[in-house]
């Protein structure tokens, strides 16, 4: 008798649903969404691009997808940005116990930088391979020189910090808007040629928003840099964490939810590369500047690819 060989069944793929009450939900967020536009609370966002954005998500599924993303997004305009600029000067660099025992000013470090005297400090940008001169370090030094009013002779370039005349310099100050995986920051120590400075403790890295996990890699690879950031987020930003507003009413699986969210940009026709699907890393962060975004944040919000309407620019 011959055996009857076994055919299997590819087990149904997740559905993704929206659960009870999401066009309230989504209407609810949408009119706060456009009137923070409207009272420039996210300055620098047109509503014309929201609109052209907000047109994408079609499907009931969608409009729910994108109503969450967008009440887990965060928005920093550049008038916060200056805000949290200040902090890092006048609170956060004064009151960090670690950079006090290591010779750190218990004072306010933006007079310092302020003053015709050298202060023996140094503001240097942060410079990343994969972006252009617009949106990297460069102009995040330039919002502190314009913002608040800091001599450029106390600014310096990355390959001038082993120069001769710097030699007296007690500390460098890494200025950066964002701090993710860490990987690009320890590409960039490494290619700057910085550890002698960094193991004499001269290197204090403050971006304004890091991610835990960055924060972790560096110390690992670098424990005596100085991080001090202004805003610290952890995994629970993750649009596709178990705290996410994906999964809030218990509707949806985490399974589900990517399978659906990845199945988006086939149907709009954007090839999206494994590094950047999920921001790079994988942190899966719904994050912006008014003046940039990091690649870390979900390409949803960023990607011109296939029919996508971006909402940032990058």
């Amino acid at each position: 008798m011959l055996a009857v060989a076994k055919t299997t069944r590819s087990e149904p793929k997740p559905r993704f649903k929206t659960p009870p009450g999401s066009e309230l939900y989504f209407d609810h967020v949408i009119q706060r969404c456009r009137h923070l536009i409207n009272v420039q609370i996210w300055a620098g966002m047109p509503s014309n691009r929201f609109e052209e954005w907000l047109g994408i998500f079609q499907s009931d599924e969608e409009r729910y997808l994108a109503a969450c993303v967008l009440d887990s997004l965060i928005y920093r305009s550049t008038n916060q940005v200056q805000g949290l600029m200040t902090q890092l000067l006048q609170r956060s660099l004064p009151e960090d116990s670690e950079l006090l025992a290591h010779g750190g000013f218990a004072m306010d470090w933006q007079g310092l930088l302020h003053q015709h005297k050298d202060p023996k400090l140094r503001i240097v940008p942060v410079l990343r391979d994969d972006d252009p001169p617009s949106k990297s370090g460069p102009l995040i030094t330039r919002l502190y020189k314009q913002l608040l009013q800091i001599d450029d002779n106390w600014m310096t370039w990355p390959w001038r910090m082993s120069e001769r005349n710097l030699s007296g310099i007690r500390f460098f100050l890494m200025v950066d808007d964002f701090l993710g995986s860490g990987e690009q920051f320890i590409k960039f120590v490494k290619r700057s040629k910085m550890e002698n400075l960094i193991e004499k403790r001269k290197i204090i890295y403050y971006p304004l928003i890091a991610h835990k996990t960055g924060i972790a890699n560096i110390k690992r690879q670098y424990p005596h840099i100085f991080i001090i950031p202004a805003e610290v987020i952890d995994k629970s930003y993750d649009l596709f964490s178990s705290k996410s507003r994906l999964f809030l009413h218990g509707t949806n699986s985490l399974k589900a939810a990517k399978h659906f969210y990845e199945a988006f940009f086939k149907k709009r026709g954007a090839k999206i590369s494994n590094q950047y699907l999920y921001g790079k890393g994988r942190l899966g962060l719904t994050l912006a500047f008014e003046f940039s975004i990091p690649n870390a944040s979900l390409p949803l919000l960023w990607s011109n690819k296939g029919t996508l309407k971006p909402l940032f620019e990058r």
